[in-house]
């Protein structure tokens, strides 16, 4: 599973079928990636996240970090039950 951090000012994170595709205004399409293989979503700045985007990382249980351009913590968006709970309840 993959943390992925996008830093670009301006860019967008939409859904495109089952990948995320992430665009920025001057580049155009900067990364496309199954969602599958995303366990958190790190956004720094200026970056727009689509509402599709933020329910399918919601559903398969990937939570989505807001920092700061400078890197300082804002908030947090995590599904209901993390992934960690049936992990903690076998420890």
């Amino acid at each position: 599973m993959t943390t992925l951090y996008i830093s670009e000012v301006g860019a967008m994170v939409h859904k495109d079928g089952e990948q995320i595709k992430i665009t920025a205004p001057k580049e155009g399409t900067l990364l496309k990636m199954p969602l599958s293989n995303l366990e958190q979503l790190v956004l720094l700045g200026n970056v727009t996240v689509s509402t599709p985007v933020v329910h399918s990382l919601l559903e398969k249980g990937s939570g989505l970090v807001y920092l700061s351009r400078g890197g300082k913590f804002l908030g947090r968006l995590q599904p209901a039950t993390s992934k960690n709970i049936p992990l903690r309840w076998a420890q």
